[in-house]
């Protein structure tokens, strides 16, 4: 007589199947959200400044309303521009040099005091006119405010993208603009300046940070490659506080990038 099979009450049966496609659904409603706070926090500023690389472009993407991108300097990937920075900085040495062998110290009052030394703006001087001076001020710019006379370099032209060493091509010119400091009796400061775009990863920490190891490495290179005495030389950063232009623009941002070498009023 055969057994009779016992009734199991469906024990073979996986009743936990669903709690798969259920993990599965919360998984994808995470995402969901998490894409949402993600576009949510989008730095619209940086999106702008990254689309606006293809203003100008051949091809499908067309953004008419953006500017016009510009180079970080003129001096990047234009070797003709820096053998013409570099021609002009040697014609200047000589002047320089001549200045020293007649021992000609003086303090520095204005603005044309200073432009005076590095001959911009004489005729007859042996700098050349025109073209060769439109080089060089487009290197530095020479200006006053109640510090003192302000030289200022555009970061783009010292150093790379967020980055504090100064670039090997610019090393001549901190030469010839450190035998103009020997030239003078004022204190100097050296300050560091940044746009208001927040660093994010890399070295730095701030702005702050970014623009001070600027100023210092600037500092450095005045004292210990031209000789000046660290008696004279101060350095110190601003970061994003002390903007001269709108950060609101791809330009004033460029301009706000700078390092300003200050020769105080005694």
């Amino acid at each position: 007589m055969a057994k009779k099979e016992k009734d199991t009450g469906g024990a073979g049966i996986d009743t936990s199947g669903w709690m798969v496609t259920f993990s599965d659904l919360l998984s994808l409603l995470l995402t969901f959200f998490v894409m949402l706070l993600t576009m949510k926090s989008m730095d619209t500023k940086t999106l702008t400044s990254v689309t606006s690389m293809f203003d100008g472009g051949v091809g499908v993407l067309e953004f008419s309303n953006l500017a016009a991108i510009k180079p970080v300097s003129a001096t990047e990937g234009s070797e003709g521009f820096e053998a013409g920075v570099l021609s002009v900085l040697k014609t200047l040495d000589s002047r320089i040099d001549a200045l020293f062998a007649e021992n000609q110290k003086c303090e520095i009052q204005g603005k044309g005091s200073l432009e005076d030394l590095f001959g911009i703006g004489q005729e007859g001087n042996g700098m050349g006119t025109g073209a060769d001076l439109g080089v060089l001020s487009s290197v530095f710019k020479i200006s006053e405010d109640e510090r003192g006379v302000v030289i200022t370099l555009e970061a783009g032209v010292l150093f790379e993208g967020g980055n504090a060493e100064i670039r090997p091509s610019m090393w001549p010119l901190l030469d010839t603009i450190g035998k103009v400091l020997k030239l003078v009796t004022n204190e100097i400061l050296v300050m560091g300046h940044t746009d208001d775009r927040p660093i994010r990863g890399g070295v730095f920490r701030s702005n702050w940070e970014l623009s001070l190891h600027r100023a210092l490495n600037v500092h450095d290179y005045l004292v210990s490659k031209t000789d000046i005495s660290p008696k004279r030389v101060f350095a110190g950063g601003y970061g994003d506080l002390r903007p001269r232009n709108s950060n609101e623009t791809a330009e004033g941002r460029e301009k706000n990038r700078r390092v300003e070498i200050v020769l105080r009023r005694i």
